[in-house]
């Protein structure tokens, strides 16, 4: 016959109450069972002494079970501790959001609860950074903001520590951004397309009182920072405050983590520009200036009052864009040199790519277009060298056709690899494809060869009859770099007069201050990409790029503008009278590299650096 189970003690007997008292009574005593009555008598023997009390012999010190709480019940609350004010205290992280007040000598200062203090009055209000943004949780993608809301741009607040904190505590802070800025927080993303850019840029902006939240919990955690300057109102964009026919920023989505920002932002493309037709020029220069403020507000000089300066810097910049496309079409015969601004009937206004260029090409240059492959995990081993060379001596009397196509065919490639690291291909971060060369045969060259054989292809200096050569890339000053690691200077080199980088002819065609990628800018301009990585391939494509991009906009007739587009027109040109100016050299990098480091490998060791996710 089998042992019958042991049976479970009764509740009562294990609970035993603080004191260590067990918790029966005089009916529930009686059930206690012989064996567990003589435990309960050897156990009184050694008595387990209860925390804070002495023991008592004869009791089972045995931990009493807490209670669980009813459904109904309402469990207690700690009431929440009120921040301390961190009125007119320099240093405060929450006190920078006070607004400075332009045109008054009244500043005001946030407490860290939310309500603005009057400096000559002392009296405290609410502010108007405390209203809700609830209204976001029901948002779609792409709604416009409410009136009651107020954003501040998220370059700023990532770069808030190097911004508008001390420099004995900026350290401190940046690391405490860089960990802590998303953890168990949720930001709540708008966005505003940049006016007058066909790249559809845009600027992100978070609610001023999430900003406001966040460095509460800093000026919890890390006590008083010592801050430089307060943040003021015209770095904001306040919705009540715009005027009313400036478009407002739409919603784009609520940002659980770093990594969800990026999917976010690649949904503005698919977002409509903003129309601007029926807008005076004056009113398109008040919007377009705000805009800018905002989208310098995160950089390092914006702490001071000089965007006049940083404006004037900015289109100096971008007609300098516009001067590259002019140089190519000069040297391609599309664009008379500066002789023409005395002679209007030489512009090539009627002018399409079914037709002969209408001048002559100037110096009769050789276009020479460099790209370099190096290893994804040690950038000083130069694996693969790709060159792309357009002699305009061979399109003479040659209709470029519809994006230059018939000047594209006559285009030669070549592409070397370096004996020395055959062995090596990209694949994590980018898919190397070393073997897939599309314009010609590969060659394999030695490191200690690769040198001569640039030379051969940029052609012999002490020729007499040396073509000037005009230089070509995409991100150009990179690749040239890449030249010093197999003892190649290519500014020694006396008839390369010019350089292209053709990521500036793209910005200039986008209207945009930020770089873009080759492939973007091949399909501006209807060409097919393939096997990219290889250094031969994007020679090719990026030389074609520049032909293409240079072509496309001299066949373009001019149109009536808008003024917002006259507007546009002169911050990226000098105007149709000039033709680029002289060929621009970059300077020669300061510090040339080991060569012989370079073929063993090894690299200086650098400390590692936390970067922010964001």
């Amino acid at each position: 016959m089998a042992d019958e189970p042991q049976q479970r003690p009764p509740r009562w007997h294990r609970r035993r109450n603080r004191e260590g008292r067990p918790a029966t009574s005089e009916g529930q005593a009686a059930q206690i069972r012989p064996e567990e009555q003589q435990t309960a008598t050897h156990n009184s023997q050694t008595p387990h002494p209860t925390p804070g009390k002495s023991a008592q012999p004869g009791i089972l010190s045995t931990r009493r079970r807490r209670p669980k709480p009813k459904k109904d019940a309402q469990l207690p609350t700690t009431p929440k501790q009120e921040m301390p004010a961190l009125k007119a205290k320099e240093g405060s992280p929450a006190a920078m959001l006070g607004y400075q007040m332009q045109n008054s000598t009244m500043e005001t200062t946030l407490r860290a609860g939310g309500t603005w203090v009057s400096e000559e009055e002392g009296n405290a209000s609410t502010a108007p950074t405390t209203r809700t943004t609830q209204a976001s949780l029901a948002m779609a993608s792409g709604q416009v903001c409410g009136y009651d809301v107020i954003l501040v741009p998220w370059r700023l607040v990532t770069n808030y520590p190097t911004l508008y904190v001390q420099e004995e505590d900026r350290d401190q802070l940046k690391a405490y951004f860089t960990t802590n800025l998303h953890k168990e927080r949720e930001w709540d993303f708008y966005f505003t397309l940049q006016p007058g850019s066909a790249g559809k840029d845009s600027i992100l902006f978070v609610p001023l009182s999430q900003f406001e939240s966040f460095l509460d919990v800093v000026a919890t955690e890390l006590g008083p920072i010592s801050t430089i300057s307060a943040l003021r109102k015209d770095r904001l964009w306040d919705n009540a405050a715009a005027p009313p026919d400036w478009p407002r920023p739409r919603f784009l989505a609520r940002v659980k983590n770093a990594q969800g920002l990026k999917p976010a932002t690649q949904r503005i493309q698919q977002y409509p520009l903003d129309n601007y037709d029926e807008w005076s020029m004056e009113a398109y220069k008040a919007f377009k200036a705000k805009m800018e403020v905002l989208l310098n507000a995160g950089k390092k000089d914006s702490r001071g009052h000089n965007f006049g300066t940083m404006r004037m810097e900015r289109l100096e910049k971008q007609r300098g864009y516009g001067r590259v496309t002019k140089r190519v079409q000069r040297y391609l015969g599309l664009r008379d040199s500066s002789a023409h601004a005395h002679n209007p009937d030489s512009l090539s206004t009627a002018w399409h790519p079914d037709m002969v260029a209408p001048f002559q090409p100037k110096h009769n240059v050789r276009f020479v277009c460099l790209d370099v492959e190096a290893f994804e995990f040690n950038t000083n081993l130069v694996t693969e060298f790709g060159f792309a060379v357009l002699d305009t001596e061979d399109i003479i009397g040659v209709a470029p056709g519809e994006n230059g196509k018939n000047w594209i065919a006559a285009m030669k490639g070549y592409h070397f690899r370096i004996t020395e690291y055959t062995h090596l291909k990209n694949k994590r971060f980018v898919k190397g494809c070393p073997e897939r060369f599309n314009f010609g045969p590969s060659s394999f060259v030695s490191l200690r060869d690769m040198a001569s054989v640039t030379s051969r292809v940029l052609g012999d200096s002490n020729a007499p009859e040396t073509c000037p050569v005009v230089l070509v890339g995409h991100d150009i000053l990179g690749d040239l770099k890449y030249l010093l690691k197999v003892n190649f200077n290519i500014w020694n080199v006396p008839h390369v007069i010019d350089e292209v980088d053709t990521q500036v002819m793209f910005r200039r065609v986008q209207r945009s201050n930020n770089g873009r990628s080759l492939v973007a800018a091949c399909d501006s301009v209807d060409i097919e990409t393939k096997d990219l990585h290889n250094a031969g391939n994007d020679a090719h494509y990026t030389l074609a790029a520049m032909v293409a991009m240079a072509v496309k906009q001299s066949a373009t007739a001019p149109q009536d503008s808008k003024p917002w587009q006259m507007v546009e027109e002169a911050e990226w040109t000098d105007g149709e009278l000039d033709d680029g100016g002289m060929g621009q050299r970059s300077s020669q990098p300061a510090e040339k590299e080991n060569v012989a480091a370079d073929i063993s490998g090894q690299k200086p060791h650098k400390p590692q650096k936390k970067y922010s996710p964001w």
